[in-house]
């Protein structure tokens, strides 16, 4: 028996699902810096089509 106190959610094998929040969480970030404030207005249509890799300009 382990004597780990570490969550069961972080004994789960590395993931698709992991990967893909890694990449959202990126592309969000990303988005983030080109809005005023620290408010986020990216949409989720931006955030995915960043995370899919295209581009970050600008398009407003």
């Amino acid at each position: 028996m382990s004597n780990s106190t570490a969550p069961a959610e972080s004994l789960l094998p590395y993931s698709y699902w992991t990967e893909e929040a890694l990449r959202l969480g990126w592309a969000h970030g990303a988005l983030l810096t080109t809005y005023p404030g620290d408010v986020t207005m990216a949409s989720k249509a931006e955030v995915e089509a960043l995370a899919r890799g295209g581009s970050a300009r600008v398009q407003r």
